[in-house]
């Protein structure tokens, strides 16, 4: 979320019935995440958001990069963020684990 902000978007987090997603309101660019979305959902979302900025000269952590150029390769309309979906949750099974406590959330069912 540090790396939308920086970017320019702001990131709103709240729990209701609505899906995740980004939409420009006036001169703002705004990422809602959902609370209640599981995490693959969430990062999908901030996933597909970013896949629209450059990102040239950015030191970005490889599962980080790797589901944005994912999401990037997805269709604008339809079927987008089912696609950035399925990087994300590959890009979370797929990478190494930084750290021991990172390493315990991956093993977690």
């Amino acid at each position: 979320m540090d790396l939308a902000r920086r970017l320019g978007f702001d990131v709103r987090t709240d729990q209701g019935p609505f899906h995740d997603g980004n939409c420009r309101l006036e001169d703002r660019n705004i990422i809602v995440l959902n609370r209640a979305s599981p995490l693959h959902r969430r990062v999908a979302a901030l996933s597909l958001a970013l896949s629209e900025c450059s990102l040239d000269g950015l030191f970005l952590l490889p599962a980080l990069r790797s589901a944005i150029e994912k999401a990037r390769g997805c269709p604008e309309n339809g079927s987008s963020m089912e696609e950035a979906e399925k990087a994300s949750t590959y890009s979370e099974t797929n990478s190494q684990p930084s750290s021991p406590r990172e390493a315990t959330w991956q093993n977690q069912p």
